[in-house]
């Protein structure tokens, strides 16, 4: 049966709102949750695939087109977008134009005008600080990698952490794409 509106993993993570229902208004055993995220999931899994580590020390996503919000996601847009095609993008499409709004939308963030963002310079500037993504489309590890080899690898991840905090822990956790739900006094133990 198809996961409904009411499912948690549709719920937003937080609100200005007050009224609205959020994942972190949850609790599990009567405890109020946590959620840790797997920092740049998809692109630390790319650089792992082709034998490097991607710099943590810094926001992988930061400071690649300016100092906003907004161009944070504009950039981070490009890079999961370009997974999800065969190569890295070189266009703006229709598609992508609307996509990419309306997650900012979501974010409370406006402001995108693809005119603003040509995709040749996010490209080079993207490149600039992750020139490994230049092989993506490419063979690695002896073939073509594609959305769905990084989506099983980051899946396995984290059923590996849940089954790891269940059985080595006795901690419960609810997943929620790239990251993991856990009781608030838990939140060391899940985040190692």
């Amino acid at each position: 049966q198809p996961q409904g509106l009411a499912c948690y993993q549709n719920l937003p993570k937080t609100s200005l709102d007050p009224s609205q229902s959020t994942r972190s208004q949850m609790r599990i055993n009567g405890e109020s949750v946590v959620e840790i995220d797997i920092s740049s999931s998809y692109l630390t899994i790319f650089y792992a695939l082709c034998d490097e580590q991607l710099d943590t020390a810094q926001d992988a996503y930061a400071g690649i087109l300016g100092p906003t919000l907004l161009d944070r996601h504009v950039a981070k847009f490009w890079i999961n977008a370009s997974f999800g095609n065969s190569k890295p993008l070189t266009r703006w499409s229709h598609d992508l134009v609307q996509s990419l709004q309306t997650q900012l939308a979501k974010k409370g963030l406006s402001g995108f005008d693809p005119k603003l963002y040509p995709m040749r310079k996010i490209r080079e500037k993207v490149l600039e600080r992750h020139p490994l993504l230049v092989r993506w489309g490419e063979r690695i590890r002896g073939r073509v990698l594609g959305y769905g080899d990084l989506m099983y690898i980051e899946s396995e991840a984290i059923i590996g952490a849940m089954l790891t905090l269940m059985r080595d822990h006795q901690i419960p956790s609810l997943p929620v794409h790239d990251s993991l739900i856990v009781p608030g006094s838990k939140f060391k133990v899940a985040k190692e």
